[in-house]
């Protein structure tokens, strides 16, 4: 986020305005250009290789999981596409790369290009004990104090592209961002492919010069003091002029549908280009980066994002292979190009579960385990999310007792636990930076935390606001549960909240929802009383098209604008004065012709409401009443203890006239 300056202010308001685009599809370089030569291990992912034409094994790092193309002629993918985790000077290893037919003599090409891939775990049995499994990722990666060193979100600035200017061109560089989730000294080691300078072991580089056109990669590693090691690459397209060279960025082309989303996972666009263009240049997972000059007024100077030295950047993002189209007889090629979220969407990888322990042992236990924690085991050691983008964690965190994915997306399995846990997302920004964040609707003082981006009056915006405007509640009662959880102690404590209070209100539906990730009950019922508030917000959306290029306006992270509406600037004299909202979508609209970059934004009101009560959950469950079953016992009845009778047999005389005519037997009934 870019809060403007004041006299950046007074820049997005003056005109007229002029917006100038410009499209860049990154051409990695070749690491490596060789043959198979073999079999192809399904053990270890080997091969061996020879008839070299180019590079050589030097350029493929350890774990860089560089792309590699394999095919029947040299730097064809017409066999498969897949990525290497180390090379020799006589094999390649790559990840698990059964999709692919091998076949003796297939060329390889690796490229100095890492994609945004999942890496898949591996359980096998225990050769020494047949009730045991043994946990690796990226398939042999044994467990060896990973948890407990953890690591770091390396942030490094997003990709770029721009024009040599006098012979030159200056990319900034800074690690500002990057943090580690223990408490350790950092060390930071830069490669600036291309550049005048080749490395930095600095924090922040600066500006870094570049003095010839073509396609780089710049890479950064950050170890920790405990051992700890991360990587992330960022890829650099240097152009001349239109007037000054031959390697121009692509000119003619059209952007449509440019918009992002917070209740999507990003941005996407539709990109058509009307000039010749190589197919193998337009393919499924190419970056592409618009670039742009801005003039306002006599003015030529762009306003800044929340990347620095990032100013000339509108777009960073990714070609989605299944949307590209050719039209022979209009003479063009167009795809669809998404953010690095959107891509996540369409990878899919293994359940993965994990649980807190305070002395991990095995990959399926993390120390100390937190939101955050969670997120760094899950996207560092399943996919290569964190190599590839900034990623921020822009949350209060908690501990989490176990964290649980399905076999889904990249993007669902993080999303999954922001949303169910936090109340929260994840989200890309127009420059691809990834963003875990609490939403709005359950934050305490987002008015007056929120950095105000933009204030805007009826001389800001084209046509009338659409104003969605509620008469009535839509909830009447929200009930949260969740757990306080202390991963130092095991100690876990349920928790239960609702708003407006004990009763509901008389108008709209009941809320629902556990499982909520928390500190104690006073967050609990803040968060019960900010939803209930957002969810009856007097405005949930308003839609203004604005006049002006506001390109420092962001979905991630959460921005507000103040906006001040007159009785008379709509039909239905709705007023409001300096009043908060928050960004939720930002369109663009591009005139090629007239060379006018507009935005259009849809934002919510920014709520704060008074805190829901405790729901006292009791130790014994009540047994009877209106919270409750009964649980009352019938008296026990003990029935009479029986009587035993025993028979026994007695002789009796039989006498007639007094006569004894004979002996008879008879049973006596004794009690026992």
């Amino acid at each position: 986020m870019s809060i403007p300056s004041s006299s950046e202010l007074a820049l997005l308001n003056t005109h007229p305005q002029r917006t100038q685009l410009y499209l860049s599809i990154f051409e990695p370089q070749v690491a490596l250009s060789c043959q198979m030569n073999g079999d192809y291990s399904e053990t270890n992912q080997s091969i061996e290789y020879d008839n070299i034409t180019e590079g050589n094994y030097l350029n493929i790092g350890e774990h860089y999981f560089q792309a590699a193309l394999i095919g029947t002629s040299p730097g064809l993918e017409d066999v498969g596409r897949t990525w290497v985790r180390s090379a020799t000077s006589s094999t390649i290893r790559f990840v698990e790369s059964q999709h692919i037919d091998w076949q003796d003599d297939l060329y390889i090409t690796v490229l100095k290009y890492t994609d945004l891939i999942p890496l898949f775990p591996r359980i096998i049995q225990n050769p020494a004990n047949e009730e045991d499994v043994i946990f690796y990722k990226i398939w042999d990666v044994e467990y060896d104090g990973h948890n407990s060193r953890l690591g770091a979100f390396v942030n490094m600035g997003s990709d770029f592209a721009g024009f040599l200017d006098n012979g030159e061109c200056n990319v900034y560089w800074s690690a500002s961002g990057t943090t580690h989730l223990l408490p350790t000294d950092l060390s930071y080691v830069w490669s600036f492919e291309g550049a005048t300078v080749t490395g930095s072991t600095s924090h922040t580089p600066g500006y870094i010069t570049y003095t010839a056109p073509g396609h780089y990669r710049t890479a950064l590693i950050v170890t920790g003091a405990n051992g700890s090691i991360d990587r992330s690459f960022r890829y650099v397209s240097i152009y001349d002029r239109p007037d000054a060279g031959s390697n121009i960025p692509i000119m003619n082309f059209e952007l449509s549908e440019l918009s992002g989303s917070r209740d999507g996972v990003g941005y996407s666009c539709r990109i058509r280009i009307r000039e010749p263009i190589s197919r193998t240049k337009v393919k499924d997972g190419a970056l592409v980066v618009i670039f742009k000059e801005d003039w306002y007024g006599d003015t030529k100077q762009s306003i800044n994002k929340s990347d620095m030295g990032r100013e000339g950047i509108l777009f960073v993002g990714y070609i989605y292979g299944g949307t590209i189209q050719y039209d022979s007889e209009d003479g063009f090629v167009e795809f669809d190009v998404m953010s690095p979220t959107n891509l996540m969407e369409l990878s899919e990888c293994y359940a993965v579960s994990v649980e807190n322990s305070t002395a991990p042992t095995t990959w399926y236990q993390v120390l100390n385990m937190t939101e955050k924690r969670a997120l760094m085991h899950y996207y560092k050691w399943h996919s290569t999310v964190l190599l590839c983008k900034d990623f921020t964690c822009n949350f209060t965190d908690k501990d989490l007792h176990y964290f649980d994915s399905d076999r889904t997306s990249l993007y669902d399995a993080g999303n999954t636990l922001m949303s169910e846990d936090l109340r929260g997302k994840i989200v890309s920004d127009s420059l691809g930076h990834i963003w875990a964040e609490q939403d709005v609707s359950v934050l305490d003082g987002a008015a007056s935390s929120f950095g105000i981006s933009l204030n805007v009056g009826k001389d800001d915006w084209i046509d009338i606001p659409i104003i969605d405007e509620r008469h009535n509640a839509e909830v009447s009662f929200i009930e949260l549960g969740g757990i306080a959880y202390n991963s130092s102690t095991n100690v876990s404590a349920a928790l239960l909240a609702s708003s407006p209070g004990a009763r509901p209100g008389y108008r709209g539906k009941v809320e629902k929802k556990q499982g909520l990730a928390l500190i104690d009950q006073i967050e609990l019922n803040a968060i019960a009383g900010n939803l209930y508030a957002y969810k009856n917000s007097r405005y949930p959306r308003i839609e203004l098209k604005l006049r002006g290029n506001f390109s420092n306006l962001e979905i991630a992270p959460q921005e507000q604008i103040r906006l001040t509406i007159e009785e008379n600037d709509t039909p239905r004299r709705i007023s409001m004065s300096n009043k908060s909202f928050a960004i939720r979508r930002v369109s663009w609209r591009w005139d090629a012709k007239n060379l006018l970059l507009m935005p259009s934004i849809e934002v919510s009101e920014i709520t704060q409401g008074r805190p829901g009560v405790t729901i006292v959950i009791p130790v014994i469950p009540p047994e009877e009443g209106e919270d409750g079953g009964s649980t009352h016992q019938p008296p026990a009845r003990i029935p009479p203890t029986p009587i035993t009778i025993t028979p026994a047999i007695t002789q009796i005389s039989v006498y007639h006239n007094g006569v004894l005519v004979g002996v008879a037997s008879a049973l006596n009934f004794i009690d026992g």
